[in-house]
């Protein structure tokens, strides 16, 4: 992973200095927390090593790590190099973003008839300790209104979408302070975070009823509790091994066997030839046109149809 100082301006050894600075701030007070903690050998412990010299720019190496620390730890990471080589992956300074929303009340009043939802975008080309930052978390949108905006967001996010398209097929060109040169920066939405209400909104997936598990789609094994009044969600022995002995066991589940097969994954180009018959109208007024009652999915989420749903 290569980090490089892009701006309109300033001085490159400044950016330099300061990214390093901040670096063995972090660095020392790793070692200080958990090395030595670990009787002092720094070698195996530390987990990531810095690297500078020469005319390259500041570059971090991650070790092979026993777990996924960060996204590039991921096989998703390693599918969009493979697939997208030389469209995207051979610029190493091209932006992986992750979309991230959720509803708050500002107010702090549970009662108050108020929705707020921030959108935020952080970039994951940055080391684990950068990409949560608040300073390197940008708000491109703060949806705000009386009510939540529901299916509807898409209403919202289309500027923002937009814009995304323009990074991902075109690019930008833009100024690497550090290299002193002008470069045309790409971008791509890598992942988006919510809450499985937030997902129902953002996706537009159903996320409640008897077809409300992500997972299963069709194959939901969904059951209502009379008493309390509640949607639970069965079946999840399906996805042990077949010699696994939970699946015999009776006594300690709904006392029956389960011998099913795990549902059928659905890929993203599955997915979209189910949406992209749809023919959804957004809005609450006249001319709206909601899905169908048995669907899925609700609407063609407009982050899916951006960037690599259709590319």
């Amino acid at each position: 992973m290569t980090v490089v100082a892009v701006g309109t301006g300033g001085d490159a050894d400044y950016h330099r200095r300061f990214l390093l600075r901040t670096v063995g701030d972090v660095l020392r007070a790793y070692h200080r927390r958990f090395v030595k903690r670990n009787g002092g050998d720094n070698k195996p412990h530390q987990r990531f090593v810095l690297q500078t010299g020469g005319d390259k720019p500041v570059q971090y190496k991650t070790p092979t790590p026993p777990s996924c620390r960060h996204p590039a730890d991921g096989s998703q990471w390693r599918a969009i190099n493979y697939k997208y080589k030389n469209r995207f992956a051979k610029e190493i300074r091209n932006i992986r973003f992750g979309l991230s929303t959720d509803g708050m009340c500002p107010f702090n009043m549970v009662s108050s008839k108020h929705s707020t939802w921030p959108v935020t975008l952080c970039i994951y080309n940055l080391p684990p300790w950068l990409c949560m930052k608040r300073t390197y978390i940008m708000m491109p949108l703060l949806i705000q209104g009386p009510k939540q905006p529901g299916n509807d967001i898409d209403v919202y996010l289309e500027p923002l979408v937009d814009d995304l398209m323009k990074l991902w097929n075109d690019g930008v060109k833009v100024w690497d302070e550090y290299k002193r040169e002008h470069f045309t920066l790409k971008a791509m939405l890598f992942v988006t975070i919510t809450d499985l209400p937030g997902l129902g909104s953002l996706a537009g997936q159903v996320t409640k009823g008897y077809k409300g598990c992500v997972v299963c789609l069709d194959d939901t094994d969904a059951r209502w509790l009379k008493n309390s009044n509640k949607m639970v969600y069965m079946g999840h022995r399906r996805f042990l091994p077949k010699a696994h002995p939970y699946r015999r066991n009776k006594k300690s589940f709904d006392g029956t066997r389960d011998e099913r097969l795990p549902p059928k994954f659905l890929d993203g180009k599955e997915i979209y030839k189910k949406v992209s018959k749809l023919r959804v109208v957004l809005g609450k007024g006249k001319g709206s046109v909601p899905a169908p009652a048995d669907s899925l999915w609700k609407k063609i989420p407009c982050s899916g149809d951006s960037l690599i749903g259709r590319t």
